[in-house]
This record gives C-alpha cells, sequence and structure tokens, in this order.
C-alpha cells in the first residue's frame, strides 16, 4: 500500500451484529478543515470458509453530513492488543486471559492536558471471546471502567454510548482484559485478521479531538517461549533467523500444552515486560513507542462483584516468571540453602507491524 494511503486513525467501525450508531447532539466528526481526512479507505475483512462465489458484496458505511457545526470534534482511540503471533491462547482451556496495557508513560504524553472525555465504545474479540472489560486507573488506583461485556457475543457487536461520560487523563493507565474459552480447540490459537485467529481490541470515542489515535501493547517473544521449560533458549530466534535455531512460532505452534504450561502461559500474561506501542493518528510515534516496559504491577486481579447476579472471574499473577530448565543453576548448594535460579536475559526488542483496522 502507498505510504500516502497507510492510516491509523479509525473514525467508524462495525462488526457483525452492529447496528446504527448516533453521536451525541454536541459532538460531530469534522470534514474540511485544515488537518482533517481528505480521504476515506473502508476496510473489510471477508469470511468464506465454504469458497461460495454466488454471493455479492454490498458493504458500506453512511455518514450523515450536517452544515451546522456542533460544539465538539470526536476522535476515535484504539487500545488492545497488538494484532500479531505474539497474541497466544493455549488450546483445551475453559478460560484464558490475556491482558493489554496503554501505558501511562504514553497517556502522559499523548492525552491533551485537559484530558479528553470518552462517550461511547465498542469491544473486540473473534470467535473464542467470552468477557471484555476495559479498567481505567489513575495514580495507580482503580478508578473504574471504560468499557464492559460479561456475556460477550461475537454474533453481536455493537457500539455503546456511556450513560455518563468517562474523562480520560494524563498518566491514566487503560487495560483491557479479554476472556477466551478454547476447549473446542485442539492447537494453539494465535492473534491475526482471521476469525479463526484471535483479538482484544477496544474503540473509545471521545472529544475534544486530539491527535492521539493508538495505544497497544503485546509480549516478546523471548518470554512467550517461557511457557515451556524444557525450550533451550539458546536454540530459538526471537528475532531475525537464525542459523541452526528453531524460530519461537515453530516452538510455541508445536507445543505439547498441558496444564502446567498452560497456567505459565497464564501467568506471563499477568507479570512479562510489556513493548508499548503509541501514535497518533498520522502514525508519529511518541518517545517510549516500540520499547519494552516493566508491567504496572499496582493492576491486580479485579476483585468480586458485589451484584449477586454477576459471576466475577479473574486471573491469577505469580510471584515471578518461569524459569527454564537452563536457567537454573547446577552450582552444588548446603541443603538448607535450596534451589539456587539464575535470571536470563535476551538482548534486543523484536518489533511486530501493527495493522490498522477501521472495520473488522
Amino acid at each position: 500500500m502507498p505510504k500516502e494511503l497507510m492510516c491509523r486513525h479509525s473514525i467508524a467501525i462495525w462488526a457483525i451484529g452492529g447496528e446504527d450508531f448516533y453521536f451525541p447532539d454536541n459532538v460531530g466528526f469534522p470534514i474540511g478543515s485544515p488537518g482533517d481526512p481528505t480521504y476515506i479507505i473502508i476496510e473489510t475483512h471477508f469470511d468464506n470458509p465454504q469458497k461460495r462465489s454466488d454471493i455479492k458484496d454490498n458493504s458500506g458505511l453512511v455518514f450523515t453530513y450536517i452544515d451546522t457545526l456542533r460544539p465538539m470534534e470526536a476522535g476515535v482511540l484504539e487500545i488492545g492488543q497488538s494484532v500479531s503471533p505474539v497474541h497466544v491462547i493455549p488450546p483445551k482451556t475453559k478460560q484464558f486471559v490475556t491482558i493489554s496495557v496503554c501505558l501511562g508513560n504514553c497517556t502522559s504524553q499523548a492525552v491533551p492536558v485537559q484530558g479528553i472525555s470518552a462517550f461511547a465504545y465498542m469491544l473486540h474479540t473473534h470467535r473464542l471471546g467470552q468477557k471484555i472489560r476495559i479498567r481505567q486507573f489513575r495514580n495507580e488506583k482503580e478508578i473504574g471502567n471504560l468499557g464492559r461485556d460479561d456475556k460477550y457475543d461475537f454474533n453481536y457487536q455493537l457500539t455503546k454510548t456511556f450513560p455518563n461520560e468517562k474523562k480520560i487523563e494524563r498518566g491514566d493507565t487503560l487495560v483491557l482484559e479479554c476472556f477466551y474459552d478454547s476447549t473446542d480447540r485442539n492447537t494453539v490459537t494465535f492473534g491475526g485478521l482471521s476469525t479463526k485467529e484471535e483479538m482484544c481490541l477496544a474503540w473509545l470515542y471521545y472529544y475534544p479531538k486530539s491527535e492521539f489515535s493508538y495505544c497497544a501493547s503485546e509480549i516478546h517473544p523471548k518470554n512467550l517461549i517461557r511457557a515451556f521449560k524444557n525450550v533451550d533458549p539458546k536454540t530459538v530466534y526471537t528475532g531475525a533467523p537464525e542459523d541452526n535455531k528453531t524460530s519461537w512460532y515453530d516452538v510455541i505452534s508445536n507445543a505439547k500444552w498441558d496444564d502446567e504450561s498452560v497456567k505459565a502461559m497464564q501467568g506471563i500474561q499477568t507479570l512479562a515486560d510489556l513493548v508499548g506501542t503509541c501514535e497518533t493518528r498520522t502514525r508519529v510515534e511518541y518517545p517510549g513507542h516500540n520499547m519494552e516496559h516493566k508491567f504496572p504491577l499496582f493492576v491486580q486481579p479485579m476483585a468480586a462483584s458485589s451484584d449477586p447476579c454477576i459471576k466475577e472471574t479473574s486471573w491469577v499473577r505469580p510471584a515471578a516468571l518461569p524459569t527454564f530448565v537452563s536457567e537454573q543453576s547446577t552450582t552444588a548448594k548446603p541443603k538448607s540453602a535450596g534451589v539456587s535460579l539464575v535470571p536470563f536475559r535476551f538482548v534486543g526488542v523484536c518489533v511486530w507491524a501493527v495493522l490498522m483496522l477501521s472495520s473488522t
């Protein structure tokens, strides 16, 4: 795709089951002013597993234009898990949670000084998704949610308006948790565009319009392979291909999953360093973009709901990341000293392409 046609900024999102969506009376999306879009690209994802040739597509979006300017101009913020194979969901697992973080390091730079007000949201996974929620933290304290669906249905994806607008301030941390059920899958599921792959995304409609458009995270493959303790990390490459080494993708694709490795992979989701993504709507990168950041440990499992009708489920954080067998010291120690663990670090960061989604 030509560089001039590469978008990051989404202005409308629709998915299966979606209905008409109307902005509040005081908010509109600006067209024709300096800095406004000069063209719109509609990206459509088709799913035709039976390879039928007798179907005609009439997909499209209808925008209603008015000539009376509204007081507030809207923007759209996309948050979640980078759409790539580093999004990993083990097979045969009743509940697996992925945790994506829009880091305070990003919002402290990208959110305008006066903050922004979110007035609507849309949540999105593919067929394994069971529950999604956006948690909001300020000054390392949880202050509420920016949207949740405890009975997520892939066939009924709506853009929903908040009863009361939600304020997002500089330095806030936004956490997107996606709960999956993969009991019907015999193989690992990776992140990707196909409905047989998975996503964990959310879009927040807000005002006033700003340059802030995209905030996501992912876990580096060097930490994902820690779920398999018998893997020798010296024989695996997690960046550019290396001779006589196996790719991290093949390690995970061919792994024999058991309760221990599933539990380890879940723990990695709650503790491993994150590669953060932070961009403007014109793809300008903020400082800290595509760099590793510590997982914000003030993000704890959500407390049980006081509503007896809600059966709360969450996740558990281990005391430490899983270790490879090769990391464990073989040096003799007095029996009272136990086993010594030697930290292991890889050098370098693998940067993955992130896909812009205007419609999915």
